[in-house]
């Protein structure tokens, strides 16, 4: 049962527990079949691999840094919901933004924040929000004492929000910049609680990770203008402040429910976005002959 529960990521106690009862009650093939979709999408990988990157597995809320095709660092992470899901995508992290101000996606804004703001007319102080109108060089901060906010509505909101730099703030310390269409990046967090769940998925698309400090100093280890100490400073002084890779980072944000680590071990870990069936169901296909 040990060894069941470390290949799956379970509580590693022993115990039929419903996560472990509800695992080997699956079919006999059913871990051949996730076998299956996962070589397939092995195949859909480029044959050229770079020595570093940046990895992410979204079923295993792992980050993963791999510098000279040896594994550096590795650390929890927080991945997007059912509903907001985490995109797998292959892009080059360019830059990264020390305390970052954190700039509300719009759904965000209007769907959750909206009714918090209504609720509560002390939120913007609190957590340090900013109500920004206009676009360009127009865009300007407006009091949001001034406003009703009764009577704005999710599906009519005109504002942007904008949290400010500081220890209240939901990105943390440093954000991880690899353009993208989706507006995904790596980030601190101002709650790391969250990371004690064995399964993660509690963000709107963006990942959080375990150990941002360390994989900042990691990424800038060898860059010439870029000491600790000049990087610590920069922190410290609590200003927003972007800094360059002197070379670009790819980073791989994959879909991966198993693997064999480098020691011959299998490990397998939940569907989370429920993926797995629809490669299968192409899989099972009859093969044409004509």
């Amino acid at each position: 049962m040990l060894v069941f529960q470390a290949e799956h990521n379970l509580k590693n106690d022993g115990v039929l527990g419903p996560a472990s009862y509800r695992l080997l009650q699956k079919q006999a093939f059913g871990d051949i079949d996730t076998v299956r979709v996962n070589l397939e999408r092995w195949r859909w990988m480029p044959r050229s691999q770079p020595t570093s990157y940046v990895s992410v597995n979204i079923p295993s809320f792992e980050l993963e840094l791999v510098q000279e095709a040896r594994s550096k660092l590795s650390m929890d992470a927080i991945i997007g919901r059912s509903y907001r899901m985490t995109p797998v995508m292959e892009e080059q992290i360019r830059y990264v933004v020390l305390n970052p101000s954190w700039f509300v996606p719009h759904k965000i804004a209007s769907n959750d924040l909206l009714p918090k703001i209504q609720a509560n007319q002390n939120y913007f102080d609190e957590i340090g929000m900013e109500v920004l109108q206009g676009v360009g060089n127009e865009l300007r901060v407006i009091n949001p004492a001034s406003m009703d906010w009764n009577a704005i509505s999710s599906a009519d909101f005109p504002y942007r929000l904008r949290q400010k730099p500081g220890p209240k703030n939901a990105l943390g310390k440093v954000k991880f910049i690899f353009p993208n269409a989706h507006n995904v990046y790596l980030h601190d967090t101002n709650d790391p609680s969250l990371f004690s769940q064995s399964e993660r998925s509690f963000s709107s698309g963006c990942i959080r990770i375990a150990k941002p400090m360390e994989l900042l100093f990691s990424v800038f280890e060898n860059h010439p203008t870029m000491s600790q100490e000049k990087i610590q400073s920069l922190l410290d002084s609590g200003k927003e402040t972007t800094v360059y890779l002197e070379k670009p980072l790819p980073v791989r944000i994959q879909y991966w429910t198993t693997w064999v680590d480098s020691d011959g071990n299998p490990h397998y870990r939940h569907d989370l976005y429920q993926r797995d069936k629809r490669i299968l169901d192409q899989l099972n296909l009859p093969i044409k002959t004509d």
